[in-house]
């Protein structure tokens, strides 16, 4: 995709496959069986799995259309997305065409495979996707607004999986996106996807991104910034016109895509999902010689890899609870705040909430600090549904400070921030809800507290979530 606001409210380019549905949990204990599978068999939308979009005008990309929920149906045992050539007025706008998007209502999943046979409706204007978008955006995508969706940071992630763009529906465009002018593709060329039915696949892992057509494998991703952690959710549409789309020969209409089945696999079972307790040591001083550092933690396996700061390091395998990396004199010529991270591939598998590695400036008072000390949060365990928990920061200086929230498996909940004046005490609550505003599930979670003003500190604390 192009636009970061098309992209970020995950709306232009993507198509999908529907047909008998199934949705199950997703667990280590189901690896063989699909955690979400549409044959399209019935002779409607499932819309309890699918959200039709529309009337909807998404104003970007100059696109020409207007999405309507009549273009999309089912027919033959496939999915039919319908585009056509006919006057409307959407959202204020005079529009000739009219097209269909539709995406999951409410599941979402994180890692695994993704598989569906498609036919693109070919012609010159139709821009046809089938995508993945962050699952923040999936409350705001079929309103087109922004609420939680920050396309394309941590949560709003997207991934194409199929796109033919400027009328070529014999290149596949496979896209993802790290920054909102920033992407990486492939454009492999197939036999003409308007006329030829191909099956295309896409598998997620911590550690890449694969795109197969027809069995043969045609792109992979493996740079760790380029790989999202945090759940998507699927969308299927076919755009008219715009940056992407082009002229648009009105003789073409009808034009349909046709998708015959849609079905996700986990990564499978066997990984678990890595925890990171702390790294020793937790500091260093500016100039000081390379060290090892050891990573605490559970559920580590001999493939487990440690990210510093974002990118791989060479990981030692110690025991289940333990790893170390080396850290070299060049990580520590400067003061700075290092991310580390754990990560156990597929099947299953996952990353952990982060430590923190502070490298300082040698100083004659090592003991000044931030936080004035060490911050504690109660009730411990607190109560889902009308409670919460209060975190009292007690600081020695003016400054902010972000609290973060992990569920065990790593996978970022909400964040909340307090600027602080001077000296003194500061009260930060959570009450249960994650960043989009549902309730959480009891359970464990960790809370990293960064404060920073002319000192820079990081800590961390357990909260328990109870019914």
């Amino acid at each position: 995709m192009f636009s970061s606001k098309e992209i970020r409210t995950a709306l232009l380019f993507t198509s999908l496959c529907v047909v008998s549905l199934a949705i199950h949990p997703l667990n280590a204990s189901a690896a063989a069986q699909p955690v979400f599978e549409d044959n399209f068999d019935g002779t409607s939308l499932n819309t309890a799995a699918w959200q039709p979009i529309g009337p909807s005008r998404f104003n970007f990309n100059s696109e020409e259309q207007c999405y309507v929920p009549e273009a999309n149906s089912v027919s033959g045992g496939n999915l039919v997305i319908t585009s056509n050539l006919a006057d409307s007025t959407c959202r204020n706008g005079n529009l000739h065409y009219t097209a269909g998007m539709i995406q999951w209502r409410s599941y979402n999943f994180t890692y695994g495979t993704v598989e569906f046979r498609a036919k693109m409706p070919g012609g010159q204007g139709p821009w046809p996707a089938i995508w993945l978008l962050g699952a923040d955006c999936q409350a705001t995508n079929p309103t087109d607004s922004s609420g939680a969706c920050h396309w394309p940071t941590a949560g709003s992630n997207e991934m194409d999986m199929l796109e033919n763009l400027l009328g070529d529906s014999t290149k596949a465009y496979q896209t993802v996106f790290f920054s909102t002018s920033g992407y990486v593709n492939c454009t492999p060329i197939i036999s003409d996807m308007s006329q030829n039915w191909h099956d295309f696949t896409f598998t997620w892992t911590p550690s890449s991104l694969t795109w197969t057509i027809d069995g043969v494998p045609t792109c992979t991703q493996t740079q760790p910034e380029l790989i999202p952690s945090k759940p998507v959710f699927l969308i299927m549409n076919t755009a008219i016109g715009g940056n992407a789309g082009g002229f648009v020969d009105n003789s073409i209409f009808p034009r349909t895509m046709l998708v015959d089945h849609v079905k996700v696999t986990p990564s499978g079972a066997g990984n678990p999902a890595p925890r990171l307790f702390s790294v020793s040591p937790s500091s260093a001083v500016v100039g000081a010689s390379s060290f090892t550092l050891t990573v605490n933690g559970a559920n580590f396996v001999d493939s487990s890899v440690v990210r510093f700061n974002g990118q791989v390091r060479v990981t030692t395998y110690i025991s289940d609870s333990q790893l170390s990396i080396p850290v070299t004199a060049d990580d520590l010529n400067a003061a700075s705040n290092n991310s580390v991270l754990v990560v156990n591939g597929g099947p299953g598998g996952g990353i952990s909430a982060p430590q923190m590695l502070r490298v300082a400036e040698p100083t004659a008072n090592p003991t000044t600090r931030f936080f004035s000390d060490t911050v504690h949060n109660y009730p411990n365990p607190f109560r889902l549904g009308g409670g919460s928990t209060k975190f009292v920061v007690l600081t020695d200086e003016a400054g902010t400070v972000d609290l973060q929230v992990y569920d065990a498996g790593g996978q970022f909940v909400t964040s909340m921030s307090r600027s602080i004046s001077g000296a003194g005490r500061t009260e930060v609550f959570w009450d249960g809800h994650n960043s989009r505003g549902e309730m959480v599930s009891p359970g464990l979670y960790m809370v990293r507290i960064h404060g920073q003003g002319a000192h820079d500190e990081t800590q961390f604390r357990r909260v328990v979530a109870v019914k």
